[in-house]
């Protein structure tokens, strides 16, 4: 099956669950809502991930676990917002991620796996939905720049997504458990999500490829399904 390279021309843009607060009291009422999120690649994002010389079309490509940040989330009509549901989707854009996934482990740009779709141009993210990541980041990319995934490809992705979105889950549920306020929640977090790009400032890579078990996981599953 081919699928298209994913490059700096794509665009993820679908639904999203989070929290709303609805109602005419000033605090509201958290209710589970969707929202449907939208943003370019060459929007604010982790810009070390995307390839200076390698490119597509003219199009920088994009590597493994390539972040959008601030993304735009608009509700879904149907709730009346409380006073408070502009701060919490302030919230919402803030900590908003959307994450490259899917790679090809056999094809490599400027030292990292390049993300790919799942199968011709159609593509899916990891997204920053509540109470944990989920893969409904719909991802479209138009180019002729094509590969043919594995089945160990496929799965690995699968896992490193699982891992991934447990992990953020877990680090979450411990913040709540902490009693922090939402200005160090929310720097512990941001600084969770860069916890890799931080350590390799730091340390040695192999200690930086410790601190991120669900790429090291996908990466095994790769090797381990394919034999090589």
């Amino acid at each position: 099956m081919s699928a298209n390279f994913y490059d700096n021309s794509a665009i993820m843009v679908g639904p999203d669950p989070h929290l709303f607060l609805a109602g005419p009291k000033p605090e509201g009422v958290p209710t589970p809502w969707i929202y449907i999120a939208a943003a370019p690649f060459f929007w604010s994002a982790t810009a070390h991930k995307r390839t200076g010389r390698v490119k597509s079309g003219g199009w920088q490509m994009i590597q493994q676990n390539f972040d959008l940040y601030l993304i735009i989330h608009r509700a879904l009509p149907g709730l009346p917002p409380a006073p408070t549901q502009v701060a919490n989707l302030a919230r919402i854009i803030l900590m908003s991620s959307s994450k490259a996934k899917m790679v090809v482990h056999s094809v490599s740009g400027q030292g990292a796996p390049l993300a790919t779709c799942l199968a011709a141009a159609a593509g899916l993210n990891l997204n920053c939905a509540e109470p944990a990541s989920l893969p409904v980041g719909p991802v479209i990319c138009i180019n002729s720049v094509q590969t043919s995934p594995t089945t160990g490809d496929y799965i690995g992705a699968v896992a490193g997504a699982i891992v991934d979105s447990a992990l953020g889950f877990l680090v979450k549920k411990a913040l709540q458990r902490s009693g922090i306020d939402k200005i160090g929640d929310a720097i512990v977090k941001h600084l969770f999500r860069r916890r890799v790009d931080i350590l390799k400032i730091l340390f040695p890579p192999i200690v930086a490829d410790a601190a991120d078990p669900a790429t090291l996981i996908q990466k095994a599953i790769q090797k381990a399904v394919d034999g090589k």
